[in-house]
C-alpha cells in the first residue's frame, strides 16, 4: 500500500544531529555530555559558590587558629595570643601546653576554685564534652553569677592542650555564647605542633 508524502520525515537521532555519526560511540559521546551539565556544572557551581572553611582563619595564639564569627573583634598585637571581645564579652585563647591527663583532670581545678568561691555566688554548670570541627575532644565548664559569667573551654589533641576563656556580663551571655562555642570548635592546632 502506498502512503501519501505528507512532508513529515522521521526524527534524527540526536547523536546524528550532534555529531552527525550513527553508531554505540555516539551515543556514547552525548550521553557523557548529559552527565557533565546534570551532573558536572552543578557540582562546579557548588564549590565555587561555597565558602572555603578556612576563610577568615587566624593565628588565635601559639600553636593555635580559629575562624571568629562575624561580631568578633580581636586584638593582633599580642606574639602570644589574642584577645577576642564582643558585647561587653572578652574571650582568650592560651597558647599550648603539653599534657598528660584527660580533659576532665584540666578542667577540675578551674571547678574547684569556682565551687569554692563563695563571695563570688558562681552557679556552677556540670562539664560538658564535644568535638571541634577537626574532632578534637574538647570540654565547657560554665559559671554564672547575678551579674557575671564565666566560660572555660579545654580542647585537646594527642599530648597538647589549649584553654579558652571567655567573661562576660550575664546580661550579654545569652548574645555571645553560640558565637563562642562556633570560635571553640573552628580551634585547630597547627601542624608545627602536631608532630
Amino acid at each position: 500500500m502506498f502512503l501519501p508524502e505528507t512532508g513529515v520525515t522521521g526524527r534524527i537521532p540526536l547523536s546524528i544531529q550532534l555529531i552527525g555519526r550513527t553508531g554505540f560511540r555516539s551515543a556514547l559521546i552525548v550521553a557523557l555530555i548529559a552527565v557533565f551539565y546534570l551532573v558536572g556544572l552543578p557540582m562546579i557551581d557548588g564549590a565555587l559558590r561555597a565558602p572555603s572553611v578556612d576563610a577568615g582563619r587566624i593565628v588565635a595564639a601559639q600553636g593555635t587558629s580559629v575562624v571568629p564569627p562575624e561580631g568578633w573583634a580581636y586584638d593582633a598585637d599580642s606574639e602570644t595570643f589574642h584577645v577576642f571581645t564582643q558585647a561587653g564579652a572578652t574571650l582568650i585563647v592560651t597558647p599550648v601546653i603539653a599534657v598528660s591527663g584527660s580533659l576532665e583532670e584540666a578542667i577540675q581545678p578551674t571547678l574547684d576554685q569556682l565551687e569554692s568561691d563563695t563571695e563570688g555566688q558562681w552557679v556552677v554548670s556540670a562539664p560538658q564534652e564535644f568535638e571541634t570541627i577537626a574532632g578534637d575532644p574538647a570540654i565547657l565548664l560554665s559559671a554564672q553569677n547575678p551579674t557575671d559569667a564565666q566560660l572555660v573551654w579545654i580542647v585537646q589533641h594527642d599530648d597538647q592542650q589549649v584553654s579558652v576563656v571567655m567573661t562576660s556580663p550575664a546580661t550579654s551571655l545569652e548574645t555571645v555564647f553560640g558565637s563562642a562555642q562556633a570560635l571553640v570548635e573552628s580551634l585547630r592546632f597547627s601542624k608545627a605542633n602536631n608532630s
